[in-house]
């Protein structure tokens, strides 16, 4: 697969950083500083990811963020989860990941929110949905290029 122009797309809240177990998440994440950099890390997503960075494919976070401090968060907490991480992208809450693909070839996002899985379908493009179940290394493992 490596031989192909793939590009990988990771999400980071609820796919790399354990957002959706943190209490209150939905009322805190758009005000409280250091929320995001707070975050547990999701390990065996964050190891997977890694390997495939070690691996040398082409991996991106793509990330929404809701403000400069939560984006400055998420910088900090790649850096020392993911400090192999080459490309990141943060984005804006409701903007459409789609929209910062800027590779020709494979694209494929790892996500655990349906709407973006689909947008990206949408596109063209490839999209697995994660959850406790689907991990990014079963999901990947699994896909058919």
């Amino acid at each position: 697969m490596k031989d192909k122009k793939l590009c990988i797309y990771v999400d980071m809240d609820g796919v790399l950083a354990d957002f959706d177990n943190e209490p209150n998440a939905l009322e805190r994440f758009k005000q409280e500083n250091g929320f995001f950099f707070k975050l547990k890390p999701i390990n065996n997503n964050v190891e997977y990811v890694n390997y495939l960075i070690k691996c040398g494919f082409n991996v991106c976070v793509l990330s929404a963020s809701p403000n400069e401090q939560a984006d400055f968060d998420k910088l900090m907490w790649l850096n020392i989860h993911l400090p192999q991480l080459q490309n990141a992208i943060i984005m804006r809450v409701g903007q459409n990941k789609a929209d910062y693909v800027k590779t020709k070839g494979i694209n494929i996002l790892f996500d655990d929110y349906g709407k973006n899985c689909r947008d990206f379908e949408n596109r063209g493009y490839k999209a697995c949905k994660v959850d406790s179940e689907h991990t990014i290394q079963t999901l990947f493992e699994g896909l058919v290029l």
